[in-house]
């Protein structure tokens, strides 16, 4: 990826290291793609794309702040020293030039031209040292420089293909017919106590004490209530506002709201059965989920919903995908820093026997 005029030491450097892996990472997500037409589980396997390209995408973003960021700290360093350069290139010149006996050549006779050559002799050695820091310090500027220039076109081109991922994963997501279904909510029923529900909480309340007995009994365990802050939060992102936080308008809500990009893929963290999933009130698109009798988990903010009713999910299985765009010149690789581009926000609550609790009972919400 970097020039190969460069020293291996700078093509191995932080950044530029950390942009190959990500451009490796994006090539077998590519590879990946085009494997997973022949896949006998596609959603399974697109699935697996999106997220890698996911991850990849995130690490090349990662991986070009860095090298930004060194450059500028390099180039400072050498306008600092800009003097002592040309000072150093000066003396280096003289150290080379093919008149250096004449140059030599003291007025005090030989004498003082022997004393000279051992002062220049002396000197050699510290001049070619701080050359070759110099060198070191140019040659890893141009591998940056050419780093981040490749990197900006492969972000341009994983955009396109995460898209095609995600498109993909979309239709196959809709048309699988090899998910076990439970018996459902009546869907009349749902409609209803939908636009009978004035909040949230009082659909979710509805949903648990209107469901009839058989399909409580019909739903999968899962390993839900025993995986106590183990779990992986639905969607790759950060969290802007914990359990009870009041946000910028002073309203505090029993959940969470996490910050993720544009597109990114969100998943059921254990196995669990769709309750819902439709537009709701003023939330957007909403999924409610049951992973265990008596426990529902409620998510808004979907930009677009791939589950369906009466669905019973596996583990990692696609819920839906977050809404907004992204920059499709991949300049958005150069935000001052990561939650510039964590413009879409999921909400995530966990109710167990009609009441509110806590997420970061079940998930680790500080690996992000």
């Amino acid at each position: 990826m970097a020039a190969s005029t460069v020293s291996a030491q700078a093509q191995t450097s932080g950044p530029v290291a950390a942009a190959l892996d990500a451009v490796a990472g994006l090539d077998a997500a590519a590879a990946a793609l085009q494997a997973a037409e022949s896949e006998p589980d596609r959603v399974a396997a697109l699935t697996a794309v999106v997220l890698a390209y996911e991850r990849g995408l995130a690490a090349l973003r990662e991986a070009q702040r860095r090298a930004i960021t060194r450059e500028g700290t390099i180039e400072a360093a050498l306008a600092e020293r800009s003097e002592e350069l040309s000072q150093l290139l000066s003396a280096l010149q003289a150290v080379e030039s093919p008149t250096i006996p004449v140059r030599l050549l003291h007025p005090a006779g030989p004498l003082g031209t022997a004393r000279a050559a051992i002062l220049m002799s002396d000197l050699v050695p510290g001049l070619e040292t701080r050359a070759a820091q110099v060198r070191g310090e140019v040659e890893e500027l141009t591998a940056l420089t050419d780093t981040r220039t490749q990197a900006e076109a492969r972000l341009t081109t994983g955009l396109a293909e995460v898209r095609a991922a995600r498109t993909a994963l979309t239709d196959a997501a809709r048309s699988r017919q090899d998910l076990p279904l439970r018996l459902a909510d009546d869907p009349e029923a749902l409609a209803r106590l939908a636009n009978s529900s004035a909040t949230l909480e009082a659909f979710a309340l509805g949903l648990t004490e209107n469901a009839p007995p058989e399909l409580a009994a019909a739903a999968p365990p899962g390993s839900f209530v025993d995986a106590l802050g183990a779990l992986n939060p639905p969607v790759n992102g950060a969290i802007l506002r914990r359990f009870q936080s009041a946000d910028a308008a002073g309203i505090a809500r029993p959940g969470i709201v996490m910050a993720t990009r544009p597109g990114a893929l969100v998943q059921a963290p254990v196995q669990m059965s769709v309750r819902y999933a439709g537009t709701l009130l003023d939330y957007g698109n909403v999924i409610i989920a049951e992973p265990g009798p008596g426990y529902l988990l409620v998510l808004t903010g979907l930009g677009e919903i791939l589950g369906a009713p009466g669905q019973v999910l596996p583990p990692g299985a696609p819920l839906g995908l977050m809404g907004g765009t992204q920059n499709d010149s991949g300049t958005d690789a150069a935000a001052p820093n990561r939650a510039d581009e964590l413009t879409q926000t999921l909400y995530i609550e966990t109710r167990v026997n009609q009441k509110t609790v806590d997420p970061a009972t079940w998930f680790a919400l500080d690996k992000e």
